[in-house]
């Protein structure tokens, strides 16, 4: 199948590429991948599994090794290894905000920050962001408002556990895994 309904924006996007987002389990997925060369697979396992388990971190970390130490992990793994390079790797990065300092010195910064962002770490910035605080706490870039740092203030209904979107470039990382084909 040529790219599957990959967007026409697809940095990738040509006649010899196969594109495909996959949701079942790993072992399942075996046989969805082409005998191409130019595969592009997006796998939904970790980001789903951490929406399951947003409020508990250590329950993520839990079945994530699971996952990764089961024979249709790895089998996937060597599947899409076959006759090609596979490169790993993640298109954002999550952060446990329950390590993040939180914001209570400065009033005027947490209500700017309430106001602007509720409980999230971004936004589109449909007007000019006007407050100036040292050290600075929100970039606008390409249109969005983006909080930087590890910071968070109190909101209704809590701060999320776990967070993406708006981190700096410190306070994650995003895996990037290379194998050689087999």
């Amino acid at each position: 199948m040529v790219n599957n309904g990959a967007p026409a924006t697809f940095a990738f996007r040509d006649e010899l590429v196969f594109t495909d987002v996959l949701r079942m389990p790993f072992e399942d997925s075996m046989a969805s991948v082409p005998a191409v060369r130019n595969v592009f697979i997006w796998h939904t396992w970790l980001d789903d599994l951490i929406h399951v388990h947003k409020k508990s971190p250590e329950q993520i970390v839990k079945a994530a090794s699971d996952v990764l130490q089961d024979d249709g992990f790895w089998g996937f793994v060597d599947r899409l290894r076959q006759g090609r390079k596979l490169v790993i790797t993640a298109d954002h990065g999550y952060a446990e905000s329950r390590l993040f300092s939180s914001e209570e010195t400065e009033p005027d910064v947490v209500e700017a920050l309430r106001e602007t962002f509720g409980a999230s770490r971004y936004r589109v910035a449909s007007e000019p962001w006007l407050a100036r605080f040292m050290p600075p706490i929100v970039l606008t870039e390409n249109d969005f408002h983006v909080v930087m740092g590890q910071r968070k203030w109190k909101v209704q209904g809590g701060f999320p556990h776990l967070i993406h979107g708006g981190l700096s470039l410190l306070e994650v990382a995003v895996p990037f895994v290379e194998f050689p084909p087999l």
